[in-house]
């Protein structure tokens, strides 16, 4: 439990919503199955949204000047939105303050405000509200990388006018699924097209096997043979392979048996004579299907190991009622499979007051400005130290 001075519970404009404050995971736990049910009714549901993904995040990624706590909306004891915050405390010129932001880093890229479809226009501003009553020294609440068409930013845009800030925060890649696969295919490159067949022809001679794990069969028991392969990629020299780090496994193991739990996870393998030399980790929610991890052996580099089973989970998708295949990332080679680019915006949201606008609002819209035009590297060096450090 933070030491800030918190209320645990608030009631919004309409009376019978009630936003109740938790930090302590067991407690979270009580509404896992809910929540995920929430999740997936939700606007273009994701899977960073889910009880596992951020009960995974809470437990295993915090910073060690970090705190958390999650709102969650009821109306008639019934959930209708859920809002996990991280409470990090920064110095500001001299003045202390906090910083609020939904979960996120190089492991967890997308956590919106979660409502109710439908009620977004009057969950998402009761949530913010709560977030900043609950830590009245905050300078600004930050929500990072949402989807452009996020209801979040529509949401906020009308409730907290001339106190918020959209920022352009990349592109993300998906794949619509159509009806014809065929089709699809052919409208591939030639090039890219003939280097697929090569690869095929190449694996002709041996045993080659994909599997899907859905549903039930997709389970933790999978993670350890990921984690060998993917470690055995060009990911693994590098260090960066999750096996390589025991964060990351525990991390992983964690969100794998909450997402298994959910019946979101899904596992892509690929094996040549029966040893495995590719698999995804993917998680399903309704009819998106989401590829978060991919990994091959580099040892096979040659045969396009990695091509060949996407091209498999596409076909796949196109037999099985998936609309859409999302990568979230954006990387040079998903331009071979004719992706289309979605934008993402960043968020913050500032609190009432002089304080917030001084050591928050003004000195962003001002970096932003900044950003724009040619400046001395003193005054940029000075806007990041106005702009605050982890204490």
């Amino acid at each position: 439990m933070s030491n800030l001075a918190f209320s645990a519970v608030q009631r919004g404009t309409s009376p019978s919503i009630e936003i109740r404050q938790i930090s302590d995971l067991p407690e979270l736990d009580r509404f896992e199955e809910e929540w995920h049910r929430l999740a997936e009714q939700g606007h273009q549901p994701q899977p960073f949204n889910s009880h596992a993904w951020v009960r995974a995040y809470l437990e295993h990624r915090l910073h060690r000047n970090e705190r958390w706590i999650c709102l969650m909306a009821f109306l008639d004891g019934r959930l209708i939105g859920v809002l996990p915050l991280i409470i990090r405390r920064v110095r500001r010129l001299g003045v202390r303050g906090v910083v609020v932001a939904t979960p996120h880093d190089d492991q967890t890229t997308t956590v919106d405000v979660l409502a109710r479809s439908g009620d977004e226009l009057t969950v998402v501003p009761l949530l913010i509200n709560a977030a900043m009553s609950a830590a009245p020294d905050c300078f600004v609440l930050e929500l990072k990388r949402l989807p452009i068409d996020s209801p979040t930013l529509a949401a906020t845009r009308r409730a907290f006018r001339g106190r918020e800030l959209q920022i352009a925060s990349g592109l993300g890649s998906y794949l619509p699924i159509g009806a014809d696969f065929s089709k699809y295919r052919s409208s591939l490159s030639r090039n890219f097209r003939s280097n697929l067949s090569k690869a095929a022809n190449k694996i002709a001679t041996h045993a080659v096997e994909f599997t899907i794990k859905r549903g039930s069969a997709a389970t933790v028991d999978d993670l350890d043979e990921f984690m060998k392969v993917e470690a055995a990629s060009w990911k693994g020299p590098e260090q960066t392979a999750i096996l390589r780090r025991p964060d990351l496994v525990r991390f992983y193991l964690s969100l794998t048996r909450g997402l298994s739990r959910a019946g979101w996870l899904e596992w892509h393998i690929m094996r040549m004579d029966g040893r495995v030399i590719a698999v995804n980790l993917a998680i399903a929610v309704r009819s998106r299907l989401v590829v978060w991890k991919l990994g091959y052996d580099e040892m096979f580099s040659k045969l396009s190991p990695g091509s060949l089973l996407f091209e498999h989970v596409v076909s796949e998708a196109y037999a099985n009622g998936v609309t859409e295949i999302d990568l979230t990332s954006d990387e040079l080679w998903y331009d071979n499979w004719r992706m289309n680019k979605r934008r993402y915006q960043s968020l913050e949201v500032y609190p009432q007051g002089l304080r917030a606008r001084l050591f928050g609002y003004w000195p962003r819209r001002l970096s932003l400005f900044l950003l724009r035009v040619p400046v001395p590297r003193a005054i940029t060096l000075g806007l990041r130290r106005l702009r605050g450090s982890r204490s």
